[in-house]
């Protein structure tokens, strides 16, 4: 993650840090079958759409979706999953298509491409948590001994991997102590 940081600075700017950050969330939804599959369908179909109704054509969001759609069927029967390796190649090739997006927005100004680049982000956090919705009900619960979880309980463990979320509920929040 920190390399695709440092790296990814020297090309794409802060917009980046963004694209390392989609790592997290994908990692927590390749733990369900089908999860990761799903979301990054989703989300690159959000992606050409976009791409599509600017007037422009990008393939490396076609080879996403077709090496995603090629993987699936193993991956929604539970039969293989992901792996580090997996999920932080989708989640990076993910995050670079919507900072392409974000860049044909806004003609490839750094804030706007980092704006639409984060906006992406946290709806793709938010799609993960709704496909996790009940796998993670059961795990705040019976695990960290939070009651009656909501769904911006599901969004804050997908989006900080679990660890940051669940020590800030605990700590400031006093949430399941």
């Amino acid at each position: 993650m920190l390399l695709v940081m440092v790296v990814g600075y020297f090309y794409l700017g802060p917009v980046s840090i963004l694209i390392a950050l989609m790592i997290q969330p994908m990692n927590i939804a390749d733990m369900q079958p089908g999860t990761a599959c799903t979301t990054v369908i989703i989300m690159g179909a959000v992606v050409l759409i976009g791409i599509l109704a600017l007037g422009y054509l990008y393939y490396p969001v076609l080879a996403l979706l077709a090496a995603c759609l090629g993987y699936a069927p193993l991956d929604f029967r539970g039969k293989i999953m992901m792996g580090e390796v997996g999920n932080h190649s989708f989640a990076v090739a993910l995050g670079v298509s919507f900072a392409f997006l974000g860049g044909l927005i806004g003609n490839f100004t750094p804030t706007t491409t980092f704006v639409v680049t984060l906006i992406l982000l946290m709806v793709t956090a938010m799609v993960i948590a709704y496909l996790r919705q009940h796998n993670l009900k059961q795990f705040l619960e019976k695990n960290l001994n939070i009651k009656n979880p909501r769904f911006g309980d599901y969004y804050m463990d997908v989006l900080t991997g679990g660890g940051l979320g669940d020590l800030v509920r605990r700590t400031i929040l006093k949430k399941g102590v």
